[in-house]
């Protein structure tokens, strides 16, 4: 009995030509040679990506795509522009309230009639809505004001349907932004970090940054406010009382001395102490009997102080703590400060130009790292006090903490990491920091950095997957992980790309983003503009990349939590008629249900028509050549007229995706076989014989397979679907063919570029090999 060689899966991804030899090493059977627009599922098979739906075009320019993830309600994807941040979020633009529209102009530009509208020139407004004029619908269009009650938008509507009057539905929203102060061009060296409804922001170029999330249209930019929010109490002073003068002794007893008084306010709620009042002074001798000075003092406004400490300096000492109350009052009969304990003092550690770069929280502060003047320094804030980087005299644990990594290099942080402990990952190394009591990191005793590893990092910001870290080294163009390891009780460094490095030579890596749900992908931008995709599921040995384009460059990736599953959105480049355009796009979800609904088509867009009908508006695709799934049909090669209209030639009742088509392609590895004598099948003629696919819900008649791209083989269409109707999804294993060609090597072509499912678990083949 004979038996094919199987393929069981593909967990290692792409191998790239270095390692073709490598017929030696378990990865090998794991591998393809090519992996084009799939994906690694964390069980090891190989899945299509889902494709892309639109979400709206913006203008020429560098964006930045930073993730938003909403506790209660929704997540978004921060668009920061020039001097500009919107809003994206469950497919779309975040916009104000919709107004109603009550006439628009068949003419070219359209003009909007809306009472009293409110816009300015330069806003952008969301169209949706009409019944008579279907052709403005789904449109992100900018606004030129003619006056208080009409504007314009740059389309020619001279050949649309006519606007319906009152009855037509057609509303407005406009688009939310806010102004920011960052300049396109700075913000890919922008690091950022969130607390719940804060997002904190950090350039060299400019002072420390936040975004506050107040609702879903109520968001405001300011810089960082340095120091407690509580002011200290006004008007302190201080009366002696000295009833007690020795007269008994001629007053030989008596030796008055000067004793200095200043006064803070805490809060309760927020645990804050303000800094100290102005100082108030009475000269007594406290230390004879009914002696006292009474401190009084007027509450701060605008703020709730529960509490009061008060702190007292004898001659040139220091001040220390005496007592604290609830009360406007406080009387020192002699009681001793403790100088261990002194009033908070003001530090800010970014005045004067001195702007931090990298950010992050760890062990309920604040880190700050990377100033142009001191690019090893860290910087943190008081315990569970974001925003004051107050200090004491002497130091208190709780304070805030200043240091730098001293270790032979520069060791500029270009980031901070929060693991179990903090990581700094310099340009030259990565350290470890800990507290000098091995606990926790406080301001007394001061941190101490350990080295970890020699290997540089560079500015592209970090990810973490469960309990490892992945990064770019800051020399090469290799990805790499950083993991504990028990073995030397300390982080230890891996190169995750050592089995594709063809992949990543000669490119740099400017964006990338982790989907954790539902397939573990990392996914990283080249330079490019394509973007290599990374499955990780370390538990079951699963790591490896695969290849993503698009027709256009991808400049930026980002995955928020949308739905129950990690949600990609892209900013992307498409040519459209010769012009560069754009588009913020989203990933399709992956977990979907109905494949009629699924979605395997770029910058696409989505329809559930009321009534039957062929034609369909995708006006951002006006003059491309696009594909459609159709109520499950697969429609291709349909050209989008100059209005955004296509006819599918096929009247569509429950739902249509228009858009971009991409084929996705995996090809084998050559078999290198061992022989019975311990020698090997390589150069030798083979043909692949009999081919067994495993597939899991895949259509049959969307794959094809082959030797060569060239001459590829369709498999089977129809099982026992009637005709008129979609194909079923298919598992199982099914017999594929190819040409009957001998060659040196032998691999197996397997590609879909119909809009629909496809997933390969396993391939076996009934190799021949013979002498050449």
């Amino acid at each position: 009995m004979s038996f094919r060689v199987g393929l069981h899966n593909f967990s290692k991804g792409i191998l790239s030509k270095e390692l073709w030899g490598r017929v030696d090493i378990a990865p090998y059977s794991a591998g393809v040679r090519q992996a084009l627009n799939v994906l690694i599922m964390k069980y090891g098979g190989l899945t299509k990506r889902p494709g892309t739906h639109f979400v709206c075009e913006v203008k020429d320019g560098d964006k930045r795509l930073i993730p938003f993830e909403g506790a209660y309600e929704a997540s978004y994807v921060l668009v920061m522009g020039e001097n500009n941040m919107r809003l994206a979020a469950e497919g779309g633009m975040v916009t104000e309230t919709a107004k109603t529209v009550t006439a628009a102009t068949n003419a070219s530009p359209v003009v909007i009639t809306i009472a009293s509208h409110g816009y300015s020139t330069g806003d952008e407004v969301f169209l949706y809505g009409s019944t008579g004029m279907p052709e403005i619908n789904r449109r992100i269009l900018p606004v030129t004001v003619i006056n208080g009650n009409s504007f314009s938008v740059p389309v020619d509507g001279a050949a649309w349907g006519a606007f319906a009057g009152g009855g037509d539905g057609l509303k407005a929203a406009r688009i939310y932004k806010i102004a920011t102060p960052y300049a396109a061009t700075d913000l890919a060296d922008m690091d950022y970090t969130q607390a719940f409804d804060i997002v904190y922001l950090a350039h060299a170029s400019y002072d420390p940054g936040k975004l506050v999330r107040t609702s879903h249209t109520n968001w405001a930019h300011s810089s960082v406010g340095f120091g407690p929010k509580i002011t200290p109490p006004t008007s302190v002073g201080a009366t002696a009382y000295v009833p007690n003068v020795d007269s008994g002794n001629g007053g030989n007893g008596y030796f008055p001395q000067p004793a200095t008084y200043v006064v803070t306010a805490i809060n309760d709620a927020s645990g804050q102490e303000s800094r100290a009042s102005s100082s108030a002074t009475a000269t007594n001798d406290l230390t004879l009997k009914r002696n006292k000075n009474v401190i009084s003092w007027t509450a701060p406004t605008g703020v709730t102080a529960n509490r009061y400490r008060v702190y007292r300096a004898d001659n040139q000492q220091d001040y220390g703590f005496i007592g604290t109350t609830d009360s406007l009052s406080f009387t020192d009969d002699n009681i001793a400060p403790d100088l261990t304990d002194g009033p908070p003092e003001a530090f800010n550690p970014f005045s004067g130009g001195n702007r931090p770069s990298t950010v992050t929280f760890f062990e309920q502060r604040l880190f700050w790292g990377r100033t142009r003047t001191a690019p090893s320094a860290v910087y943190a804030s008081r315990t569970a006090d974001f925003e004051n980087y107050d200090i004491a005299r002497p130091l208190k644990e709780d304070d805030a903490i200043t240091f730098r990594i001293m270790a032979q290099k520069v060791n500029a942080v270009n980031s901070l990491v929060p693991m179990g402990e903090l990581l700094a990952l310099t340009g030259d190394a990565v350290f470890k920091i800990m507290g000098s009591n091995t606990d926790y990191l406080a301001a007394t005793p001061p941190p101490r950095a350990l080295r970890q590893s020699g290997r540089g990092v560079s500015r592209l910001k970090p990810i973490i997957m469960d309990e490892v870290i992945f990064y770019q080294p800051s020399v090469g163009s290799e990805v790499r992980s950083l993991g504990f390891s028990f073995d030397i009780d300390g982080y230890k460094s891996s190169d995750v790309s050592i089995f594709s490095p063809g992949l990543f030579r000669g490119y740099s890596f400017p964006a990338w983003t982790y989907a954790q749900e539902p397939l573990s992908v990392l996914f990283a931008v080249r330079s490019d503009g394509r973007m290599p995709a990374f499955t990780w599921q370390q538990e079951q040995q699963v790591w490896g990349w695969t290849m993503c384009e698009t027709q256009g460059r991808i400049f930026d990736a980002c995955a928020i939590p949308e739905e129950g599953e990690n949600r990609t959105y892209l900013y992307v480049r498409r040519n459209i008629n010769g012009v560069n355009r754009f588009f913020i796009e989203r990933m399709a979800s992956a977990k979907w249900e109905d494949v009629n609904r699924a979605c395997y088509l770029d910058c696409s867009l989505s329809f559930e028509p009321s009534e039957p009908t062929s034609r369909f508006l995708v006006p951002h695709l006006a003059g491309k050549l696009v594909s459609a799934l159709a109520d499950g049909f697969v429609i291709n090669d349909l050209r989008v007229q100059p209005d955004g209209s296509v006819d599918l030639g096929y009247e569509a009742t429950d739902f249509v995706t228009i858009g971009l088509s991409y084929e996705s392609v995996i090809e084998t590895l050559p078999l290198v076989m061992q022989t019975r004598e311990g020698g090997w099948s390589r150069n030798k003629r083979q043909m692949l014989g009999d081919i067994v696919l495993q597939l899991a819900d895949t259509r049959h008649g969307s794959i094809e397979t082959g030797r060569r791209l060239e001459k590829m083989y369709p498999i089977k269409a129809r099982k026992n679907e009637p005709l008129g109707q979609p194909t079923d999804l298919f598992t199982g294993s099914v017999e594929a063919s190819t040409e009957p060609v001998t060659s040196g090597e032998a691999t197996l072509f397997i590609r879909s570029t119909d809009p629909t499912p496809m997933t390969v678990t396993a391939v076996y083949l009934d190799p021949i090999a013979s002498e050449p």
